[in-house]
């Protein structure tokens, strides 16, 4: 009964957005390892960070989210993984 209270006062959007939280916190607590494609951005990111430019293209033709990472990282303190 309260479910179906609950079901007619929330929107499509709002479930949608809720669903997605609800995803996410199971992909993070269930597989906290990185897939092939994050070990790369991460390996790229690092290499950045000690070569620059030319080293992170020399792993990844484009290195332009694992610069955003590594630039985020160096700000903020939070490890590339």
């Amino acid at each position: 009964m309260i479910l179906m209270q609950f079901a007619k006062r929330i929107t499509p959007v709002q479930a949608a957005f809720v669903g997605s939280l609800l995803l996410s916190l199971a992909a993070i607590l269930t597989n906290p390892t990185l897939n092939r494609d994050g070990i790369l951005y991460v390996e790229t990111a690092h290499n950045f960070l000690q070569g620059g430019f030319d080293a992170a293209r020399k792993t990844f033709q484009w290195p332009f989210f694992p610069i955003l990472m590594a630039i985020v990282s160096k700000f903020t303190g939070i490890g590339l993984e």
